[in-house]
């Protein structure tokens, strides 16, 4: 029985595993040639965007996904990290406004060339989510209560 399994495991996991064509992969290792934990996705089209190749990798402690078209060209980026990788104008602005409350993580996204942080705070009562632009225009988008 162990023999049948063992090679049926393995074949699962090289058909669930997208392999990115050559331009996305050199595209990518020219980009990031010290990311570690890579794993890729194929990432069907939709009415809202065409076919990309989703990369999923970690870099310096930050989390990464990047997508790229058939082309190599990156179409989006997401990154997640903590308070001290967020800009510093950014992060005095969270500050000042939202006394009170320490940055718990951030999500950062990259669209054609404009990037977007959504910045997650709290203190003893709230979850607070906040969202910036490059130029620290906030925008608070969530206040959740915490459970006691």
């Amino acid at each position: 029985m162990k023999t049948i399994l063992l090679p049926l495991l393995i074949f699962m996991s090289i058909v669930s595993f997208a392999a990115p064509n050559q331009k996305v992969l050199k595209a990518f290792q020219a980009t990031f040639p010290s990311a570690d934990n890579v794993k890729w996705y194929e990432d069907e089209a939709s009415s809202d965007h065409p076919e990309t190749t989703e990369a999923r990798f970690h870099l310096d402690s930050i989390a990464y996904n990047v997508w790229y078209d058939d082309d190599g060209n990156i179409v989006k980026m997401m990154r997640y990290y903590r308070a001290s990788e967020l800009p510093a104008l950014i992060r005095a602005k969270v500050q000042k406004r939202f006394k009170g409350t320490t940055i718990y993580g951030v999500s950062e996204l990259t669209v054609d060339g404009v990037t977007t942080y959504t910045i997650s705070l709290q203190n003893d009562k709230h979850w607070l989510d906040v969202e910036s632009d490059i130029q620290g225009n906030l925008v608070l988008l969530h206040n959740y209560d915490k459970i006691e």
